[in-house]
């Protein structure tokens, strides 16, 4: 009992210091800084960043991107299947873990890719999901030398996600019959690792620009 306490206790000290954001009426999120939100391609992009790692989130909207045809949790399935391997297909990376999962009442998936640059290994950790023709992606993203140190951290992170439930599998499903769930959840897996190209360097433009301002004006 005695552990347990300790354990929890720990739990909500590391969690106190997060900051709670909406990022719809419906969902929502902890982050470990105050965020940065754009957009890039027509896509909201929002990030967090720690000396440790980046976390970013990435909404798109399914009527201007995607236009998938979803009509039942097995073309659902099949959509998720195609984000994963469009995704490791655009970055030539290794798939490390997928799995098919639950949040509240609606499916999503949960996966990660293992990505080696010269000399480093980087841990991709990624859960996407579907909801009322938007999809919504969020990945953490560090170095594999730093895994068990913040395994932790990405637990607090996704554990975060917070959506409502008064949504079900009816409101992941869509109208559209334009093409297969997975052709354009291959499509749509591609384009978040670009996204995650052109993100990256906007998001150190911005906090160098954050870290001007604060300078000069404690000057």
């Amino acid at each position: 009992m005695l552990l347990l306490v300790i354990v929890s206790s720990i739990y909500l000290f590391s969690q106190q210091d997060w900051i709670n954001y909406n990022i719809e009426d419906y969902i929502s999120i902890n982050l470990p800084t105050e965020p940065i939100v754009f957009d890039t391609l027509g896509t909201t992009t929002i990030s967090s960043e720690t000396d440790s790692y980046i976390i970013l989130i990435t909404k798109m909207n399914n009527n201007s991107k995607v236009n998938a045809k979803i009509s039942s949790e097995d073309e659902l399935n099949k959509f998720y299947e195609g984000v994963v391997n469009g995704y490791l297909k655009s970055t030539k990376g290794e798939l490390v873990d997928k799995n098919l999962s639950k949040i509240a009442n609606l499916r999503s998936v949960s996966y990660s890719i293992r990505l080696t640059r010269g000399d480093e290994n980087r841990l991709y950790f990624i859960h996407s999901i579907f909801i009322e023709d938007c999809m919504y992606t969020f990945q953490f993203l560090q170095l594999e030398i730093d895994d068990e140190e913040l395994k932790e951290t990405r637990d607090i992170f996704f554990n975060s996600i917070n959506i409502s439930k008064s949504l079900n599998l009816q409101d992941q499903f869509t109208a559209y019959e334009e093409v297969s769930s997975y052709k354009l959840g291959y499509f749509v897996g591609q384009i978040f690792f670009y996204l995650i190209l052109i993100s990256i360097p906007i998001i150190f433009i911005i906090r160098r620009k954050r870290k001007k301002h604060l300078t000069s004006g404690s000057s």
